[in-house]
């Protein structure tokens, strides 16, 4: 099973409540709330490698949409910061200026920038719209 705050793969699952949720963790993250108990892994069962009779849903599919919530988006461009600092400075904005428009602080963007932290999706789509710059590379 994977870890619903980290994503991993966990042999252990544990039950945990975090913020008023319950969550399957890993007991690495487990930490981050109060365990509830271990969560009993189905084991694969022996006829399972056979084909499904028809017109019953066949489980693969189920895991595959699974797993798809883990798949990684657009790549971010290696060099994200320096487009950013660029595209601010060409719109004439400092630091502070573009952290009001974008609803975050000055230390955010300077972080940003430095690449000292990495936006996400909706942060990201939100400075891409703002500074008018694309921060993903295309894939090939």
């Amino acid at each position: 099973m994977r870890c619903e705050m980290c994503g991993k793969e966990t042999p252990t699952p544990v039950r945990a409540l975090v913020e008023r949720s319950t969550l399957v963790v890993c007991p690495a993250c487990v930490k981050f709330g109060k365990t509830l108990g271990p969560v009993a892994v189905p084991r694969p069962a022996a006829h399972a490698a056979r084909s499904p009779a028809p017109g019953v849903a066949r489980q693969p599919a189920a895991a595959a949409a699974e797993d798809a919530v883990f798949e990684e988006g657009p790549a971010l461009a290696e060099d994200f910061g320096t487009r950013l600092r660029r595209a601010r400075e060409q719109l004439g904005l400092t630091q502070e200026q573009l952290g009001a428009k974008i609803n975050e602080r000055q230390s955010v963007v300077a972080k940003l920038e430095t690449g000292a932290f990495t936006p996400d999706d909706p942060l990201r789509r939100k400075l891409e719209r703002t500074l008018g710059v694309t921060l993903v590379e295309k894939q090939a």
